[in-house]
């Protein structure tokens, strides 16, 4: 099995977050922080998140975001690329109380 394609949305100092869908046409956000600073905030140099948008919620999330539901990959690199404009699409999901937020 190919695993999914994902694209980059920012890469930025120690953070690395990719956008793309998994084998459940699940939208998936996959993030990387490392470095000082997230180990002293963590106690680890290294912070992986993730943020899911359920596939029956896509049509809702675009609309939520200001992107077309029938090319979100397309809609999220044109309008929220960088580490900035990511900070605000993560208020955003987390404030939907639908999008799921996962670390370790």
């Amino acid at each position: 099995m190919t695993p999914p394609a994902e694209h980059e949305l920012v890469r930025e100092g120690g953070r690395v977050v990719t956008v793309g869908f998994d084998e459940h046409d699940n939208l998936v956000f996959t993030g990387q922080d490392l470095g000082a600073y997230v180990e002293e905030v963590f106690g680890d140099s290294e912070y992986e998140f993730w943020y899911t948008v359920p596939a029956e919620r896509i049509a809702e999330f675009a609309a939520l975001v200001g992107i077309d539901p029938s090319e979100p990959i397309a809609g999220l690199l044109a309008r929220w690329k960088g580490d900035e404009r990511f900070a605000e699409l993560q208020r955003r999901m987390r404030a939907t109380g639908w999008v799921r937020f996962t670390c370790w």
